[in-house]
């Protein structure tokens, strides 16, 4: 020790001040036995307190080891200043982020302050009120943290999630792909080209919206299909030129594109990304598009696709290509 004390002087090191609580161990008893004892410390040398002449450290309430973890500040703290907003949109703001997004961070730091204060209090002086009220505080901020722990594995699980699904999705497996355009014969008209090609009128258009199953689930604009019904006489216009721009071979802004991936398991106890189905939440608008080409195509289906195709072909049936031996 009086060697570790020697080399502290050598080198001109200093403590750094204590915010708050002074003492950083506990035996963790209950009552009359618990005790504390101040045993982390930092050390810094002079161009450090020089550099920052605020430099502190805290010792943070501690739940689950004997020994406080601590924070040491550096440096002083700015304020960001937000300009063009009014005092009445900054207060609604702050109450927005204290009461509905921040809420579950404000509990935890109120049940870590009230353990914290009880611990000092309990330090002070044993009461058996104090004491029984630090341990409810204490389970009750274990069981917030609990869940919070719960919302971040959670969290690292969708991110785990869109890793898997952005690998498969992406991914290109290198096939040659044989050109038999020279053998294929062009089987249907140019008539039926240029329905396929068609703007589409305002009648196609709400014909198709109607026929849309009105339980189906809304892309992530929120919007599903009984807002495009209800609201049919103020949107219509918008919507028919959205579509017309599909047929003009324009590209199609992102929101309209972009879809929810949902994961449907295909056992009873999924252990990995594999095991499950993905299913894609795409928009009304998107389902309108997609709709209207299903409907135009459908009618040349017949001519392009070869009568041993059987299955999920209009006036076909998969019995018909059962062979008898």
């Amino acid at each position: 020790m009086e060697d570790f004390n020697e080399c502290i002087d050598k080198c001109g090191l200093l403590e750094l001040p204590v915010l708050g609580r002074k003492l950083s161990w506990c035996n963790g008893h209950e009552g009359l036995t618990r005790s504390w004892a101040w045993l982390d410390r930092t050390l810094v040398n002079e161009e450090v307190l020089r550099d920052f002449l605020e430099a502190s450290i805290k010792y943070m309430s501690g739940t689950s080891f004997d020994h406080r973890p601590m924070t040491i500040k550096l440096q002083k703290k700015y304020a960001l200043k937000i300009s063009g907003l009014t005092e009445v949109t900054k207060k609604a703001l702050k109450v927005w982020n204290k009461e509905i997004f921040g809420r579950v961070y404000n509990v935890i730091l109120e049940l870590e302050e009230r353990v914290e204060a009880l611990d000092s209090r309990l330090q002070d002086a044993f009461s058996k009120e104090a004491e029984q009220e630090y341990l409810s505080s204490k389970i009750e901020l274990e069981e917030w943290q609990r869940r919070e722990e719960i919302r971040l594995s959670q969290l690292q699980i969708h991110a785990e999630a869109v890793k898997y699904l952005q690998i498969v999705l992406t991914s290109e497996e290198s096939k040659i792909v044989p050109d038999l355009s020279h053998i294929i014969e062009s089987t249907f008209f140019e008539e039926e080209g240029q329905m396929l090609c068609a703007l589409p009128v305002e009648e196609e258009v709400r014909t198709t919206t109607h026929s849309i199953p009105m339980d189906s689930a809304p892309g992530p604009d929120g919007y599903g299909l009984a807002f495009f019904i209800k609201c049919w006489d103020i949107i219509k216009g918008d919507l028919v030129e959205a579509t017309k721009e599909l047929f003009e071979r324009r590209v199609l802004p992102r929101f309209y594109t972009s879809s929810y991936i949902v994961l449907i398991p295909k056992v009873e106890n999924p252990s990995s990304f594999d095991k499950f189905r993905p299913i894609s939440l795409c928009s009304v608008v998107y389902k309108i598009f997609s709709k209207i080409l299903v409907q135009r195509m459908s009618v040349i289906l017949s001519k392009i696709i070869s009568q041993e195709k059987g299955a999920f072909i209009p006036s076909r049936s998969i019995f018909e290509n059962i062979t008898l031996t």
